[in-house]
């Protein structure tokens, strides 16, 4: 059963999406990832995610980061401009 509510735009927001993954679900969708040939890191906190960004992306190198919010919330970049 799909649980909506409305934003304040009056926009449908399905309320499913409140709750953060199970360890199956994230360990299911890690699999399927890597069956596809997909690199897959799951970790289990903020800190451990910005750790492995940190030791992944190369130091004193421009990247392009397309807006990547992941980059941004990682505290590694503040903006395009700034990585």
């Amino acid at each position: 059963m799909t649980s909506t509510t409305k934003t304040e735009t009056g926009l449908d927001l399905d309320t499913r999406f409140e709750q953060p993954a199970t360890e199956a679900q994230l360990q299911r969708t890690a699999a399927a990832l890597r069956d596809k040939g997909h690199t897959v890191e799951v970790v289990g906190t903020a800190a451990e995610a910005r750790a492995l960004v940190n030791r992944l992306l190369p130091t004193g190198k421009s990247i392009l980061t397309a807006a990547s919010e992941t980059l941004r919330l990682s505290g590694r970049c503040s903006g395009p401009a700034t990585c």
